[in-house]
């Protein structure tokens, strides 16, 4: 999840306007590390299973349980995240030639939490996955994204 113009900008700036494999740049340098920083990134990986909700915490949603968290920094200035699977980003900036979905993300503060979740639908017998985002005004500690969990 991104504020696509700044994350956009700062791309450039870091790798330059060519074709770039984001994915692979990273995972072998610290661009990841320099996009947590600057507040320009939520990102999980590793998810299994793959398919979820994701919800911006500015109303109640009933759910089951948070069965892991994760904290990013986000610019207080961005109000509006583009949500792009992690595979688009094989292409850069190829992938912004496409219309993606966004969430909207209320209040100010650059600390975000990002907790997986279940919900069991309304029969009661289907799980199923999601993402609460929640936007705070509270320092940002350490910055501990959502890696390689298997929630089945």
């Amino acid at each position: 999840m991104v504020d696509l113009d700044l994350f956009s900008e700062f791309i450039r700036s870091e790798v330059g306007d060519g074709a770039v494999n984001l994915v692979e740049s990273f995972t072998t340098t610290d661009l990841v590390d320099k996009c947590f920083e600057e507040g320009l990134l939520i990102v999980t990986w590793g998810i299994k299973p793959w398919h979820y909700y994701i919800h911006a915490k500015n109303n109640s949603i009933i759910y089951n349980e948070c069965i892991v968290s994760g904290t990013y920094k986000i610019k207080n200035k961005t109000k509006k995240l583009s949500i792009i699977p992690g595979n688009e980003l094989l292409k850069w900036p190829e992938c912004l030639e496409k219309e993606w979905p966004t969430i909207c993300l209320e209040g100010d503060g650059e600390k975000i939490v990002l907790s997986l979740c279940t919900y069991s639908g309304s029969l009661g017998n289907e799980l199923i996955p999601m993402y609460i985002l929640r936007r705070s005004e509270e320092d940002v500690e350490n910055i501990e994204p959502i890696i390689n969990y298997n929630f089945l």
